[in-house]
């Protein structure tokens, strides 16, 4: 290579494709993913843009979202071994997640270039996170589903994890998370209907949370970082063609217990009020 040229190299340490719960397709709406170096995290402002920079060796301090809808995060010095990020917005189309995600090491890397190995490990490289529906999220005419709120002790149960079952064979046909005030949208499969045969049809609940209401520490530090207390996923490192049960959302967190009641829904209805309303209580 002549001297007067620059070779700059680029390597992929992470990409991120972020799933729409309900339509299983790329999202509606763009989210922040920001790489988090511990508690209190200071969230991007509203306007501020989609993409941290990383030219020049420089940390980043969120994931670069391309035109694609694809957020990537390239190799830099001193990354470490995972990382965790947060994803959000500040619109409410979709619940917040905070997850861990094993990276390849800079040596792991190389060493698969060389021997041809790359490919055969880029599952490694590339996660599918799945997000839920927020409280602005735009429902369909026609969808079928559950507007709701879980409180504990009469207060909104925060980050609760909430699953629909098709009563005797457990099918699950539809997966929500509450917000910060308690609320989610759950929205079955186009599919439970006519499983269920009938316009109107019963689902198992099953509404998961915590087995404590965990306290702000400091007493202020809502005021600092409004997700401080958004459970941490930790995605482990896959074989390959093996599901990343984590990522999808199926997977509790350690602390979480869940209990379950029927609800009777409606074909091409969202359920609200009283009914669809959870208190939650430890099994």
């Amino acid at each position: 290579m002549a001297t007067e040229y620059l070779e700059n190299v680029h390597r992929l340490a992470l990409g991120i494709e972020l799933i729409d719960t309900a339509s299983e397709r790329g999202l509606l709406h763009p989210v922040r993913v920001d790489i988090e170096n511990g508690l209190p995290h200071s969230m991007k402002r509203v306007n501020a843009p989609h993409c941290g920079l990383q030219s020049f060796g420089r940390v980043p301090d969120s994931l670069c979202r391309h035109p694609s809808g694809r957020h990537a995060l390239l190799y830099y010095p001193g990354i470490a071994d995972n990382i965790i990020l947060r994803i959000y917005d500040h619109s409410r189309y979709y619940v917040p997640r905070r997850l861990e995600v094993p990276l390849l090491t800079l040596k792991e890397f190389e060493d698969f270039e060389k021997t041809h190995l790359l490919q055969s490990n880029m599952h490694r490289l590339q996660r599918r996170p799945y997000l839920f529906p927020g409280a602005a999220y735009p429902v369909s005419s026609g969808a079928t589903g559950i507007r709701g709120r879980v409180e504990r002790d009469g207060q909104p149960m925060r980050w609760a994890f909430i699953e629909a079952m098709l009563p005797v064979s457990n099918q699950v046909v539809g997966r929500a998370r509450s917000d910060d005030r308690g609320e989610f949208l759950l929205i079955l499969s186009t599919w439970a209907a006519l499983i269920a045969l009938s316009r109107k049809f019963s689902v198992e609940i099953r509404v998961a949370g915590s087995t404590k209401a965990h306290e702000p520490d400091p007493a202020d530090i809502q005021s600092i970082d409004m997700l401080w207390d958004l459970p941490l996923e930790i995605l482990k490192e896959l074989q390959p063609e093996e599901p990343d049960e984590v990522a999808l959302g199926i997977t509790l967190p350690a602390d979480y217990v869940s209990v379950s009641r029927s609800v009777e829904i409606e074909l091409g209805g969202i359920l609200t009020g009283e009914e669809a309303s959870f208190q939650f209580a430890l099994p």
